[in-house]
């Protein structure tokens, strides 16, 4: 009875975290990592999306005048740490909560 939403509701969190890191692999893979390197979304193939002003309110990516975007390695790593381990907890949390139902119910 409750174990669909839980199911649902895990996915989106699981969605919304890996669409972020997705996003920052795609700029280190592609060396987009300092202001001569940036480019226009267009250029990588990706939209303006709310992921990537989240990111650029993290400090992950920087926008420049011209409206291209690169990344700061330095954040990037740290915001990935704490994407992972927040995922952690959430998959932590799901899994005793999961439990907790099937037990009492």
């Amino acid at each position: 009875m409750y174990t669909i939403p839980l199911v649902v509701i895990y996915a989106i969190f699981s969605f919304l975290i890996f669409k972020q890191l997705s996003y920052i692999r795609l700029f280190k893979e592609k060396k987009i990592t300092s202001s001569g390197n940036a480019k226009l979304l267009d250029d990588i193939k990706i939209q303006d999306s709310r992921f990537i002003k989240d990111l650029v309110n993290h400090g992950v990516l920087i926008q420049t005048k011209e409206n291209k975007f690169h990344m700061d390695a330095a954040k990037s790593i740290e915001f990935g740490r704490k994407r992972r381990g927040l995922f952690y907890s959430i998959t932590f949390f799901f899994v005793i909560l999961f439990f907790f139902i099937l037990n009492n119910f």
